[in-house]
C-alpha cells in the first residue's frame, strides 16, 4: 500500500480519502469558441472539493481527516499541474486543521503550478520539514504573481531543508523576476542546485536579461553551495563577474549576452570551476560568442559541452570559425572534453551549414568519443564522413543536456527528407 501512496498526481486523491459526506462536486463551467460555432458555448465539468455545504467554518475540528491522515504519511512526491480540485480545496481543509498543520510529512518532492493550486490559502500545508526539492511554475497575472511572492516566503520558511529549488518564470516581465530573485537573495537558502526557466526566449519573441542588480546578488549569496547551476535568463555583464566566485560547480548551463561576452578582453578575469563536469552555452551565434568565454574559463575535468544557438547560422559565420576553432585547441578542457553537443533553436531550410574541412578542429579532441549534430543543421555528408573517417567516435541520436534548455524539441535528428 505504501508505495502505491508515494507518488500523487493532483489534489484530487486526498479529498477522495475523506468521509462521503465531507466530499462535493462542483461546476467548474468553461467557455470555449473551439468546441462550438457559438462564442458562448457552455462547457460544464466537475471538480471535487472538500463540501462548504455540510462544513460550518467555525467549526474548527469538524472535518475527519483519520483516512487522509493515515496516506498522507505514505507520500513522497507530488505534482500538481491541472487543476482536478475545487480552487478552494486547500484553504476550505486548512480553516478546519491546527495552526502549524503539515498535510503532507513526509513529502520530499514537490512540483507545483500555481495556477492549479487556486490560491495561496492553505497553501502552506503542502510544505513540510522533509521536502528538499521544489519546481514551481509561476502563474502570470497580478493575483497570481502575488500568490508567488506568498507561497515563496511561506516555502523559505518551512522548508530549511530545501536543496534543489526550480523555478519557471513562465511569461513574466523582467521587474517581477526581480523581484523573485530578491526575494530569493534574502531567504539565503542552503541550496545546492538552482534552475531558472524562462519560457519566452525559447519561442523567439523576446530575449532579456535582468535589470538592476538582481542577479548578480542572488549569484554572490548562493556562490558557496550550489552545485548545479542552469538559466535561460541572459546573463549580463554584472552577473557574469559573480561567476568568479564559485568554486564547487559541477553542472552550469549559462545564457550569454554578447555585451557580457565584449568585458571579457584578453586582460579580463577567469572563471576558475575545478569540479565543473558538464556545461551548456546558450548564445546568439555561438561561433562569436563563445570564444571569449572558453578562453577565460578553467575547468580541467570538463567532460561535456553543449552549444545552443538561438538564432539560424548564417553564412557570414563562416568568418568566425577559425577563431572558434582556435578555442577549441586553447581552451583549458582540451584535454578531457569527450562529448560535445552543436544544437540550433531554429530550423532554418537556408542557415548555413558548415563543411566538414570546419569541423576538422573538434574532430581532432584527442578524448572526444561522443558527437551530436542534428541533421536540421549537419549536412549528410559530413556526418557520412565522420562516420567513415572517424568510426570510434559515436554520433548520438539525442542531445545529452539539451532538455533543460530546449524542453520543446524532440531530439532525434531529422531526416534529410524532411528538410525538403
Amino acid at each position: 500500500m505504501s508505495v502505491l501512496w508515494e507518488t500523487m498526481a493532483g489534489l484530487a486523491p486526498f479529498i477522495r480519502t475523506l468521509p462521503p459526506n465531507h466530499v462535493y462536486d462542483y461546476e467548474d463551467d468553461k467557455y470555449d469558441d473551439y468546441e462550438s460555432d457559438d462564442p458562448g458555448y457552455h462547457k460544464s465539468t466537475f471538480v471535487i472539493g472538500v463540501n462548504r455545504h455540510h462544513l460550518a467554518s467555525n467549526v474548527r475540528f469538524a472535518l475527519n481527516t483519520q483516512r487522509l491522515d493515515h496516506y498522507a504519511r505514505f507520500i513522497k512526491h507530488v505534482t500538481v499541474h491541472d487543476k482536478d480540485a475545487y480552487y478552494a480545496t486547500l484553504h476550505d481543509l486548512s480553516i478546519h486543521m491546527p495552526s502549524g498543520y503539515r498535510l503532507l510529512p513526509e513529502v520530499r518532492t514537490l512540483d507545483i503550478h500555481l495556477d492549479a493550486v487556486g490560491g495561496p490559502e492553505g497553501m502552506d500545508m503542502l510544505f513540510g520539514p522533509r521536502v528538499d526539492a521544489i519546481s514551481v511554475r509561476i502563474e502570470r497575472t497580478d493575483t497570481g504573481f502575488r500568490w508567488t511572492t506568498v507561497f515563496l516566503n511561506k516555502m523559505f520558511a518551512i522548508c530549511r531543508n530545501l536543496r534543489t529549488l526550480k523555478i519557471d518564470f513562465d511569461l513574466c516581465d523582467p521587474e517581477e523576476i526581480c523581484v523573485i530573485l530578491d526575494m530569493m537573495r534574502a531567504a539565503r537558502p542552503s541550496l545546492r542546485a538552482l534552475h531558472l526557466t524562462f519560457k519566452a526566449w525559447i519561442y523567439g519573441f523576446k530575449v532579456m536579461g535582468t535589470p538592476r542588480d538582481s542577479m548578480e546578488r542572488l549569484l554572490r549569496v548562493i556562490s558557496g553551495t550550489v552545485h548545479d547551476f542552469s538559466s535561460t535568463i541572459r546573463i549580463e555583464p554584472l552577473a557574469m563577474q559573480a561567476f568568479g566566485l564559485f568554486r564547487n560547480l559541477q553542472n552550469l548551463m549559462i545564457h550569454l549576452s554578447p555585451q557580457a561576452m565584449s568585458h571579457l578582453t584578453s586582460k579580463g578575469p577567469n572563471f576558475l570551476f575545478p569540479s565543473l563536469r558538464s556545461l551548456e552555452i546558450i548564445a546568439d551565434n555561438i561561433f562569436l560568442d563563445t570564444p571569449p568565454f572558453m578562453r577565460h574559463l578553467q575547468a580541467m575535468h570538463l567532460d561535456t559541452l553543449a552549444l545552443l544557438f538561438i538564432r539560424s547560422p548564417s553564412a557570414s559565420c563562416e568568418d568566425f570559425m577559425s577563431d572558434f576553432n582556435q578555442s577549441f585547441l586553447t581552451c583549458s578542457f582540451s584535454g578531457t572534453l569527450s562529448v560535445v553537443a552543436m544544437h540550433p533553436r531554429q530550423r532554418d531550410r537556408n542557415m548555413w551549414r558548415p563543411p566538414y574541412s570546419m569541423m576538422a578542429t573538434l574532430l581532432a579532441l584527442p578524448k572526444l568519443s561522443a558527437l551530436y549534430l542534428p541533421r536540421q543543421w549537419a549536412r549528410d555528408d559530413v556526418l557520412e564522413t565522420i562516420a567513415k573517417n572517424r568510426p570510434e567516435i559515436q554520433l548520438l541520436e539525442h542531445c545529452p543536456l539539451h532538455p533543460r534548455a530546449f524542453p520543446d524539441i524532440p531530439d532525434v535528428p531529422l531526416f534529410h527528407s524532411q528538410l525538403l
